[in-house]
C-alpha cells in the first residue's frame, strides 16, 4: 500500500468529516459513519493499480421462515446491479447476515461526492434492511432509489 495513497485516503476522510461537521480524528480512526441508524464502514483498498474506497453495511439476518424468499430476491437484485445502485448484496458465511458493499476509485472522490455517494448508499441499504427485517415486501417495480447507480 503506497504511503502517499494511504495519506490521500486519510486526507479525504478528514476533509469529508469537516464537510459534514463531525469530529475528524475519531472518524479517521473508526472509519465508520451512521446515517439514518445504519452503520456504514469504510476501508482503503488497492485494486489492480488504483486506490479504492470500499463502503459496506451489515443489514442483518432474515428470519428463517423468510430466508429463501429473501435470498432469491437478493440474487435477483444483484443481477446487473438492478436493485442495488451499483453495490452488491452478499451473505456473510459465518453469520448468515446480509452485507451490502460497494467500491469506488479514490480519484473520483471529493468530500462532496463522498457525501452524495454515502447518502445514496444509505437510502438503498436502509430499504433492503427493511425488506430483510420483514417490514415490507419489494415490489416487482423497484422504488426509484433502487434504480440509482452509486
Amino acid at each position: 500500500m503506497p504511503i502517499a495513497t494511504t495519506n490521500a485516503y486519510e486526507e479525504l476522510l478528514t476533509a469529508f468529516a469537516s464537510h459534514i461537521g463531525i469530529h475528524a480524528e475519531t472518524f479517521v480512526e473508526m472509519q465508520e459513519i451512521v446515517i439514518d441508524d445504519l452503520a456504514i464502514g469504510l476501508a482503503y483498498e488497492q485494486a489492480d493499480d488504483r486506490a479504492c474506497m470500499t463502503y459496506f453495511a451489515n443489514l442483518g439476518r432474515p428470519a428463517a421462515k423468510r430466508a429463501e424468499t429473501v435470498h432469491q430476491t437478493l440474487l435477483e437484485a444483484n443481477h446487473m446491479w438492478v436493485g442495488t445502485g451499483g453495490a452488491t448484496l452478499g451473505l456473510q458465511q459465518a453469520t448468515g447476515n446480509i452485507i451490502m458493499a460497494g467500491q469506488t476509485s479514490m480519484e473520483d472522490l471529493s468530500p462532496e461526492s463522498l457525501a452524495r455517494l454515502l447518502n445514496t448508499f444509505a437510502d438503498i441499504a436502509s430499504r433492503w434492511k427493511g425488506f430483510i427485517d420483514g417490514h415490507y415486501e419489494i415490489s416487482e417495480t423497484p422504488p426509484e432509489p433502487f434504480a440509482l447507480r452509486a
